[in-house]
């Protein structure tokens, strides 16, 4: 069954005004991408100003800082040299988001073991963490 034009338009605004009411007055990195997810009435975000593993990182950490209830996982995809990671949290209305990003799996390779198509869940401390190391590893 499809959701009239005029029901999904009205999700889209009611999703357009809470993803401003979030931003506004903040200084979260501008993304790449932005979805506004009708069916779920989420919103998926997709930092991505900075090309290099930490400044990638340090962008999704401050989106997932403006979060509330926040779950991450990461992953490797098949047939990937990628590591994803995704973060699930609130806005302080209530709001879902979704934060994600991809880094290139060998510069994370010795700090985080995961096989091709494995994933695990991981605190928020432990992408700090993973900033951390990474900062000393290019010092």
């Amino acid at each position: 069954m499809s959701t009239p034009a005029s029901s999904s338009t009205s999700t889209v605004d009611e999703l357009m005004n809470a993803y401003r009411s979030h931003v506004a007055g903040t200084s979260l990195p501008v993304p790449c991408m932005i979805q506004f997810m009708v069916g779920s009435r989420s919103i998926d975000v997709q930092p991505g100003g900075n090309r290099n593993t930490i400044g990638h990182l340090v962008e999704l950490l401050h989106w997932v800082h403006s979060l509330h209830e926040v779950r991450v996982q990461w992953w490797r995809p098949d047939r990937s040299d990628q590591l994803h990671i995704t973060a699930l949290g609130r806005s302080p209305a209530g709001v879902g988001f979704r934060v994600y990003c991809g880094i290139d799996y060998p510069a994370v390779a010795g700090l985080v073991r995961l096989t091709l198509g494995e994933q695990d869940s991981v605190s928020v401390d432990e992408l700090h963490l993973l900033v951390g190391l990474l900062r000393e590893d290019a010092a």
